[in-house]
């Protein structure tokens, strides 16, 4: 799972790219959040081509007093299903995760089967609220509907990669409310119209766009 070259790395997503892009038109999409809690500022850009998505963040800051750059790429398709995930951290020491997914197996680079993992569809890396989105628009869930799911939870401040249970709860229209079950932790999160979280109280905060207004005005 670590330590994996990036030419190898960069190799396999050009060939995903190609494969699997079909010859459409392409949209982009930037998003800015401030991290409150964890001090720090992530740039964000959500390619879309066809049925398929390349999310692409980048986020740099203070935590704990140390430096912290991070960058995340994820490819998914247009039910918001994740066909892979490749994270590169530098914070104290360095930190690599690269995963593919396959007919609901999850596989390292090498192409080991992690077989830890198949029961989990959504993966939420600790340090960006956008993985909040992938379960939000892939459940789709209805008013007051909630479903628990199983996750890789990526944290490369803690330096670990887990399964964790977790429950989304529709509450109201742009809001929903997140459970990690193993934890205890539990936050309401605000969306903007594409599902895209705006306002994760007191941890993130969308800054750009401006005119991102969430569809539920929280208090």
């Amino acid at each position: 799972m670590y330590g994996i070259p990036f030419t190898k790395f960069l190799f396999s997503f050009l060939i995903f790219i190609n494969v699997t892009m079909p010859a459409s038109a392409q949209s982009e999409k930037i998003i800015v959040w401030k991290g409150i809690r964890l001090h720090t500022m992530e740039h964000c850009k959500i390619t879309t081509k066809g049925q398929m998505m390349v999310v692409d963040g980048h986020l740099t800051g203070m935590v704990e007093h140390q430096p912290v750059n991070i960058h995340y790429t994820i490819e998914l398709d247009d039910r918001y299903e994740i066909h892979s995930v490749r994270l590169l951290a530098d914070y104290k020491e360095p930190m690599e995760v690269a995963m593919l997914r396959k007919n609901k197996k999850w596989y390292d680079l090498h192409g080991r089967h992690l077989e830890q993992f198949d029961a989990c569809d959504d993966i939420d890396i600790a340090v960006t609220p956008y993985t909040n989105t992938i379960p939000i628009r892939r459940l789709n869930l209805k008013l007051e509907a909630s479903r628990e799911i199983q996750v890789i939870y990526i944290d490369p401040i803690k330096k670990t990669v887990s399964k964790t249970r977790q429950r989304y709860t529709h509450v109201q229209k742009g809001k929903y409310r997140y459970e990690n079950l193993d934890s205890g932790f539990t936050s309401d999160v605000f969306t903007d119209q594409d599902g895209i979280v705006k306002i994760y109280p007191g941890i993130w905060e969308m800054i750009y766009p401006e005119n991102a207004d969430p569809v539920f005005q929280s208090n």
